[in-house]
């Protein structure tokens, strides 16, 4: 299958399970509106989240994915699903130590994380209790990310960038026929909400897996490879939890400012989760198994037109998306959170954190892009080395950033973080991998300046006609502002046309090689 229709397939299957996250976001702030409720579940939700990002999603997929990719090319399909059952078995086992260990230590837990909650009792105990109801959820979404890094080495990707809408609708059908049933505590009934809906996820992949032949049914403990893998896992775990150490610094800073200073970055980094995940995961999600397989291959110049397509891909689609983000970041958090008890000082303070994400949504995406291409080639030293000083650097701006823009500072120290780690990552690449093809850049982004330059006017006199963006039930205002973007995206890709842009080479890989 084509690169392009990969893309294509996964951003469909994306877009629909982001629709359903913005449903349950929109439902969740409408009931509960911010404060120490919603943050407390917020904190309590983020800690099991990033244990699955390094473990699963992060440090273990990573080298998981290529030596998987090895067995299948070297050794056939079989010992392939050998060596993924044993994998399945000792993640299972650690994740359940793991999880009986957090869930025992869950006070030490939070007092690390949000220690700005110790003051309030009342926060920290409820924050201490979704905590360990919500501990054993990373076994479920972190086995859910392993099945899915066995799919995509097989090159299925639907069930996998599908798979979220189900944990996505158990929050909302609990938050809409549970929460009302219960008077005090009643944000508890969201935690449960989500191990039902992990649960639902994790049965799905293995239906899925049965589906095409694939069966996690081989009680082996021992292949050749696990012992390669817990060696790498040590400096692959450093190196992921360098990457969400920033995002636990800043959660335990956040914890010190304004009741609803959690929450108001949580609905802004939601929102700019939308393009990330339809466009960044969808790029990063096929990229690793398809880089793997051309190093395996020894296949230098297909490795180098994957890279550089995701590269000029990138910028294609996130450059447009940041200005949406920018320009429309008041109209957007009216459109989706602006219901019942999400107040106009919410949307304020929520739109401030917003533009600071937005500014670095592009360089979010360049450091995944930029990180996979190492460790494709299982070299995981060189992202960490970088992610520290990246952090270093970020710490002295969140010294004067949060001092004046509070929880907004924060967010933009994440923004200037990722152009700044981004750039060293790519400085290293051109010294240690294979050299990325050269291609007209001046040309690449003059185009693109004229198509966003035509995009903002479009947006900007488009806008002149909405008066009130409270106006209307959710419903229609969705529709006001789809109709915006649609007609300001479709001039995007119009005024690129008229100037002679080839979107053959963006959209179809075969035009990179020889």
């Amino acid at each position: 299958m084509k690169i392009s229709k990969i893309f294509l397939m996964s951003s469909v299957m994306t877009f629909i399970s982001r629709v359903f996250g913005f449903i349950r976001d929109v439902v969740i702030a409408s009931i509960f509106g911010t404060g120490i409720y919603t943050d407390s579940f917020f904190v309590s939700f983020r800690i099991p989240n990033l244990l699955r990002r390094i473990f699963a999603e992060g440090a273990f997929s990573q080298i998981f994915i290529p030596i998987l990719v090895k067995y299948r090319n070297n050794l056939g399909d079989e010992k392939a699903k050998i060596f993924a059952s044993c994998i399945f078995k000792w993640l299972s086992l650690f994740l359940i130590l793991i999880t009986m260990v957090g869930i025992i230590i869950s006070p030490e837990i939070v007092m690390l994380i949000a220690p700005g909650f110790i003051n309030n009792t009342d926060q920290f105990v409820l924050t201490v209790s979704l905590l360990r109801i919500l501990f054993p959820y990373i076994i479920l979404i972190s086995l859910s990310s392993l099945l899915t890094s066995i799919l995509n080495s097989w090159n299925y990707f639907f069930i996998s960038f599908l798979s979220p809408v189900f944990l996505n609708i158990s929050i909302i059908f609990f938050s809409l026929y549970i929460v009302p049933l219960l008077n005090n505590n009643s944000i508890i009934a969201l935690s449960w909400a989500v191990l039902i809906g992990g649960s639902v996820q994790l049965f799905s992949h293995f239906l899925y897996l049965r589906y095409i032949g694939i069966k996690i049914n081989n009680f082996q403990l021992y292949q050749p490879d696990i012992k390669k893998i817990f060696i790498l896992i040590l400096p692959a775990v450093f190196g992921a939890s360098v990457n969400q150490l920033l995002i636990s610094i800043n959660t335990a800073i956040s914890s010190f400012l304004s009741p609803g200073s959690i929450s108001w970055m949580y609905y802004a980094d939601r929102i700019v989760e939308f393009p990330i995940g339809i466009f960044g995961a969808s790029i990063t999600g096929i990229l690793l198994p398809l880089l793997s397989e051309s190093v395996y291959k020894n296949q230098k110049k297909k490795y180098s037109d994957i890279l550089h397509w995701s590269i000029k891909i990138c910028f294609f689609l996130i450059l447009p998306s940041s200005l949406i983000l920018l320009y429309l970041s008041k109209p957007l958090v009216i459109t989706l959170f602006k219901y019942k008890n999400f107040s106009n000082f919410d949307v304020f303070m929520t739109q401030k954190s917003l533009i600071g994400y937005s500014i670095g949504l592009t360089g979010l995406i360049l450091v995944k892009i930029f990180t996979l291409s190492f460790y494709s080639i299982q070299n995981f030293k060189t992202p960490i080395y970088i992610a520290i000083i990246s952090i270093i650097i970020s710490q002295f701006m969140n010294l004067i950033l949060v001092k004046y823009f509070q929880h907004a500072g924060l967010s933009l120290s994440i923004g200037i973080t990722s152009y700044i780690n981004a750039f060293l990552l790519y400085l290293n690449i051109k010294k240690r991998l294979f050299l990325i093809k050269k291609f007209n850049i001046k040309k690449f982004f003059m185009q693109l300046l004229f198509g966003l330059t035509i995009m903002f006017l479009t947006i900007f006199y488009l806008s002149c006609f909405i008066k009130n963006w409270e106006y209307g039930n959710i419903f229609f205002r969705l529709f006001r502002i789809c109709c915006i973007i649609f007609i300001s995206v479709t001039m995007y890709f119009f005024s690129l046309f008229l100037i002679g842009f080839n979107f053959k080479k963006i959209f179809n890989i075969s035009h990179y090689k020889n």
